[in-house]
């Protein structure tokens, strides 16, 4: 993107965005996702399912999550993902409507899709 003059100019600027790592290692399959439907998925999302499925590795819960009760909490801002990064991207935008994008990345939904996605009925 590129950065208006005016806030480069301001000196409270700082020159500074995070970067989601390994994000192409995402395995849509796994998930038993589609590959478009993964590719339109916020990258903070993608990592989230990733660290969730590792926590309950490492809890030693990861066989028993469907007899037992576990619950998720999670919370997010907007997604500005499907603003910045698809609509303005020919290859990704065709691949769904507005509105599936944003229900794809809906903060709303967001631990409802995570339960889902591990099998959790928390």
């Amino acid at each position: 993107h590129i950065v208006p003059k005016y806030i480069l100019e301001n000196e409270n600027f700082i020159p500074a965005s995070g970067v989601v790592k390994d994000i192409e290692t995402f395995d849509p399959n796994f998930w038993n996702l589609s590959h478009n439907d993964a590719m339109l998925l916020d990258p903070q999302i993608r990592k989230l399912l990733e660290h969730a499925w590792f926590a309950l590795e490492d809890s030693g819960y990861i066989k028993e999550r469907k007899e037992i009760v576990i619950g998720t909490f999670a919370g997010m801002n907007d997604s500005s993902y499907q603003y910045t990064r698809i609509r303005n991207n020919q290859d990704l935008s065709g691949l769904a409507s507005d509105w599936e994008v944003q229900y794809l990345n809906s903060k709303d939904s967001l631990a409802t899709r995570l339960s889902y996605l591990l099998g959790l009925k928390g």
